[in-house]
């Protein structure tokens, strides 16, 4: 079962996941701060494990569910979709000593800012996507999450 849920008319919050933990409202909130002036459609889905290895097989060649996948849209409103695993999240949040809520803003962040065009592939690239993350969570009085 999906629920679909939409405040912001640019951003969707699907939950594809029992249980799922996502504070929606903040949700909004936080992926509005990171489209920024960004007027396109976006949408945010909350996945099972299943669900989250079966993309990561198919887009990336790894065979092990991941915490967030980022596609890009093709059509000229729309920027793209997010896959945030739960699990996963709830897993990396519990490992990492930090509250579910600050990973979830982290990962829809750093899944927002790879669908407008920031990467980590190299050290230079890393800097500044790792900046702007740490900038937009600093606004929510959220800890850098790379320390």
């Amino acid at each position: 079962m999906t629920i679909n849920v939409s405040k912001d008319l640019r951003v969707e919050v699907q939950i594809a996941q029992t249980n799922c933990r996502l504070p929606i409202e903040d949700a909004y909130i936080w992926a509005s701060s990171a489209l920024e002036n960004d007027q396109r459609t976006l949408c945010i889905r909350i996945v099972g494990e299943g669900e989250s290895q079966e993309l990561n097989s198919r887009f990336r060649k790894k065979k092990a569910p991941t915490n967030v996948l980022s596609f890009q849209s093709e059509l000229v409103d729309c920027l793209g979709d997010i896959a945030i695993c739960g699990p996963v999240a709830e897993r990396e949040a519990a490992e990492q000593k930090k509250t579910l809520d600050d990973h979830y803003a982290h990962l829809i962040i750093h899944g927002i800012l790879h669908l407008r065009g920031y990467d980590h592939i190299d050290d230079r690239d890393l800097e500044k996507m790792e900046g702007k993350e740490r900038e937009i969570l600093e606004g929510f009085g959220i800890a850098d999450p790379y320390e």
